[in-house]
This record gives structure tokens, sequence and C-alpha cells, in this order.
């Protein structure tokens, strides 16, 4: 369905608005000597950067018109939009989805298609909050192009031995801030691949994209489109199961009464607790509580099958030191993922700052019983 969908968007796109490229770009081009992909890496990173502008900031303009009623709302952005529209050329600050021409952003200077993408910014998130109906993907187009346009230009002027053709960066500079504003550095490869109808930039394209995504990830974790649903409490970004995992807290599920061992105990007065217990894990506390480590029914059985271990020998000999624990505020998918990297079947749920008192267990029984709950209530 999802084949048969784009074809068939693609076709009706084709007929009803012709062979055009969306980007006109004046000639195709090469990637040019290989060192110049630490320049396309660096405009990456920087277009991660700006890219989260772009998704915050968006979303900044929205809260802090919120208060404001919704007809003042609107004169406001109408207002301001329009000032600042007047103040570029029709053709560079863009009208409905006609086509973004590189070789007229080109012509321009510098600083002023710096002050265009950030202008861009704030006029699309005037316009959502105003309550205009304009997307956001179109304009992270245009601002990564102009934004990177203007790095081009500026490193044209200023250092000419580089040689590389600012629509060279105008390209690298789109794919970067679709990439981090959307969390889709695949998408915007291709997309921007396919608009241009030019693949000789293939590997700056891949560079740029895949390291905006990696920044802007790392600088805020939900994309531009993920937001409005995390302002909500959910979180669907990676699915349905590591949302409802996130939403919930340790202290959405953990046993509050665990069964454990002391430290100073020895092994001969263990074995009855530990063989009637359904527990196969159990935290080794010292006498004010706190967690000194791990002793296993696996423990017990090597501890009993070598003769030359007294029943008088403490368990704090015999057990794993503790290492990693949760605390009552961490989600329940830091758990899960805790328990698979330490092969554990419980987790000790201490507290955040030591000395870690123990508090209660959690492990996959607590987190999937939490987690079936949650759905239940969806």
């Amino acid at each position: 369905p999802l084949v048969v969908a784009s074809v068939a968007a693609a076709a009706v796109t084709r007929i009803g608005l012709g062979q055009d490229l969306v980007v006109a770009i004046p000639r195709e081009y090469s990637i040019g000597p290989t060192r110049d992909l630490f320049l396309y890496a660096l405009l990456g990173i920087v277009g991660g950067a700006v890219a989260t502008v772009y998704a915050r900031g968006v979303w900044r303009i929205h809260d802090w018109m919120d208060h404001i009623p919704r007809w003042g709302r609107l004169l406001f952005a109408a207002a301001v939009i329009g000032t600042v529209s007047s103040q570029f050329e029709p053709a560079l600050w863009g009208r409905g989805h006609q086509t973004l021409d590189l070789g007229l952003v080109l012509g321009q200077p510098a600083g002023l298609l710096f002050l265009l993408a950030f202008a861009k910014i704030a006029a699309t998130g005037l316009t959502l909050a105003g309550g205009g109906v304009g997307g956001v993907f179109t304009p992270a187009l245009v601002i990564g192009g102009t934004f990177g346009s203007a790095v081009g230009v500026a490193l044209q002027q200023f250092f000419p031995a580089t040689n590389i053709p600012p629509i060279a960066f105008g390209l690298v500079g789109m794919t970067a801030v679709v990439s981090g504003a959307m969390h889709a550095p695949l998408t915007a490869i291709f997309m921007v691949l396919e608009m241009t109808n030019d693949y000789g930039l293939i590997l700056p394209l891949m560079l740029g994209g895949s390291l905006s995504y990696v920044v802007a990830r790392g600088l805020h974790r939900e994309s531009i489109y993920t937001e409005w649903l995390a302002r909500r409490g959910e979180r669907f970004s990676h699915g349905t199961d590591e949302g409802a995992l996130r939403r919930l807290t340790v202290a959405d599920a953990y046993k509050t009464d665990p069964e454990f061992v002391y430290a100073d105990a020895s092994l001969e007065k263990t074995i009855p607790m530990m063989r009637q217990s359904r527990q196969l894990e159990f935290p080794v506390v010292d006498r004010e509580s706190r967690v000194v480590g791990v002793f296993t029914s696996q423990d017990l059985k090597r501890a009993l099958s070598d003769r030359t271990i007294p029943g008088s020998t403490p368990i704090r000999e015999l057990a794993h030191p503790f290492s990693e624990g949760v605390t009552i505020d961490d989600d329940l998918l830091t758990a899960l993922r805790r328990l698979g990297a330490r092969g554990a079947q419980i987790l000790p749920v201490v507290d955040r700052i030591g000395p870690y008192h123990l508090r209660g267990v959690i492990g996959r029984e607590e987190i999937f019983a939490a987690y079936e709950r949650e759905v239940g209530e969806l």
C-alpha cells in the first residue's frame, strides 16, 4: 500500500504540476576533492544546531503567544510577517509552493542570506502560532538552503582557495536542516536528491544529513513533529511500546517489600530462606540497609559445590559487588535496558545519591505488568 500510494502521488503531482524540479539548480555538481568532506561535515554539525533552533524556536514562539487571544495572535502575526516579507524580494522570501531557485539565492550577499534564514524561522513560528496552516517542511528546505548558501558565499568571499561552489553548501545545508528538524536523515537525503535530480553530491549529503541528525538529537530529543505529542505526555517517536515505557517510571512498578540478605549473614543461615523464595537474585545490604552487592541462586550453587567454602562464610564475600541500580524517577525503558545489559533478573531500587539505601527491587515481571496496565488504558 505504501509503494502504490507513493507512485500514485508522484504521478498525480507530475501531471498537475509538470516536470519542474522543486529546487532549481543551475547545473549538476560533483563531490570535488575528498578534503572538502571536512567542510561539509562542519556544515552538517552547524546545520544540526540550526535545525534545533528552528524546531525549538517554532514552539517557543507558540508558547509565547499562547496567552494572547486568538484574534490578537492573528493580527500580530499578520502585521509582523507582512512587515518582514516586504523587506525581501518575493522570489527569495517564497510564495506558496513555488520552486526554490538556488541560482537566485546565490546572487545575494551572505549577511542577507543569514538574515533570511532566521527571519524564515520567526515567520514560520508566527504563522503557526497565529492560526495559519503553512506547514514546517517547506520552510525547513528554505531555511537550510539559504543558510547553507550563506556559508558557501561567505567561504567564497573570505577563503576563495576552498574553491567549493556555494550551491553545493546550499544543498547540503538543506539536507542538514531537514534531517535535524525532522529527525529523519534518510528522508532528507533522498528527498533532496530526488528534488534536485543531482546525485553528484551523494556523499556530502549523506555526511551532512547524518551528522546533523546526531547533533540535533543530542541537543533535543524531540523532532519538530513529535514535540507536539511530547507536550501532551505522549512519546510515540519510536513506537507505542517505547512510548509507554518512557511515560512510566520505576515508581509505578517496583516491588517495595523485596526479600534481601544481610551482608554479614552466614552462608548456612541464608540457604533456607533462598530455597523457599521465588526470587533468584537477592540484594545484599548492610545493617543500615545500604546496598553492597547482589547474591544470586547461581552464586549459591557455586558456593555449595565448592567444599573449601565453610558455611560460616559471610554473604558479603560471595556476592557480586553492587555496581548499578535504578531510582524511582528513572523510566521503565531505562530499567529494562539496564536489566538486559547486566543479564540480571532484578535491579535494586536505590537513592539517586549515595549512600544507596535499598528502597525495593524491579524486574521484568513488574515492568511488563505496568506496561500492560498502561497500554490497556490507551
